[in-house]
């Protein structure tokens, strides 16, 4: 029978490893109640996101991203 892990890097270690996905591209779009924000990439489905709002602020979080935008791969719409 396996010991439990006791310690946090002990518990870590057993993690597997999340894989980064790319952001390529960013669109805002206008809608009827506010703006929406669309990111392109090619594993949409493992995006996983997590918003809160302070003040005026909407804050999304998306830990297992990472943006890799040229200039030309953001549009507002």
């Amino acid at each position: 029978m396996e010991r439990p892990h006791t310690s946090i890097k002990q518990w870590l270690a057993q993690q597997q490893p999340s894989e980064t996905i790319l952001v390529t591209g960013v669109r805002l779009n206008q809608t009827s109640s506010g703006l929406e924000m669309i990111l392109e990439t090619t594993a949409s489905d493992q995006i996983q996101a997590t918003t809160k709002t302070e003040g005026n602020n909407f804050i999304a979080d998306i830990p297992n991203t990472q943006q890799r935008l040229t200039s030309n791969n953001f549009f507002c719409q």
